[in-house]
């Protein structure tokens, strides 16, 4: 992985062959991340997704933005986390191994009320599950919906279709997007169409569907999983 960005530019695992190969989306040229448009690997923040006409209200101030994305701003725009030299620490134990990314952002600078310190860490198992963990604490209402955007290809192909790939996920649902892709504050619950993926399905379940969401999303997904276990708070 690269401090910069907090990318991820390797997950090498064995097939059920026990052919290893990398299964992750990555540049060659470490130039190519400076610029980055498919966000290969990359921390998001301070907001992931797409903020409408790159304005909101905080404590009924209005915030506005640099768009990025025609008139609105898309994963925390052209200065976001996927952009930020990131402290790492290894660190290991008898079961796990991984590194902690560590980052104080002034958010002010870019248009977000406040600063945030943010401690996301990655860790490998020895069961083989790899998992990432967000933490941050923010000193002023603000925003904040950290991801990460690595993009899994599990046959190690690049060339090679993820339509077979079976994914299943903890959610109570999605957001409804509209036709540019900005969500509409509708969560539907999928009802077991092709964006339930509570007991699993394939991905190609939903390419090509008929469903007026896929399509929106170019035959495909490009929606956030909602799930309301998630909990969020500001210390201050």
């Amino acid at each position: 992985m690269l401090d910069f960005g907090g990318i991820v530019t390797r997950l090498t695992v064995p097939d059920r062959h026990g052919k290893s190969d990398n299964i992750v989306l990555a540049f060659d040229d470490f130039d190519d991340y400076k610029d980055n448009k498919p966000y290969f690997g990359a921390l998001i923040g301070p907001v992931a997704g797409r903020i409408e006409n790159a304005s909101f209200t905080v404590c009924g101030k209005q915030i506005k933005l640099k768009p990025n994305e025609g008139l609105h701003e898309l994963h925390g725009g052209e200065a976001g986390y996927h952009q930020k030299l990131w402290k790492v620490e290894p660190f290991q134990t008898a079961t796990e191994v991984g590194v902690v990314l560590r980052g104080n952002w002034d958010d002010r600078f870019h248009g977000y009320p406040g600063s945030v310190q943010v401690i996301v860490t990655y860790t490998l198992t020895n069961e083989n599950e790899w998992m990432i963990a967000y933490h941050a604490i923010t000193d002023e209402m603000t925003p904040l919906t950290l991801t990460n955007h690595t993009y899994f290809n599990l046959t190690g192909e690049v060339t090679s279709s993820v339509a077979g790939h079976h994914v299943q996920m903890k959610s109570d649902g999605y957001l409804e997007l509209d036709q540019e892709l900005i969500p509409t504050g509708f969560i539907d619950s999928g009802n077991g169409g092709p964006f339930d993926f509570s007991r699993g399905r394939l991905i190609e379940s939903g390419i090509g569907s008929g469903h007026k969401q896929n399509q929106i999303a170019g035959g495909g997904y490009d929606h956030t999983s909602y799930w309301k276990r998630a909990q969020a708070y500001m210390l201050v």
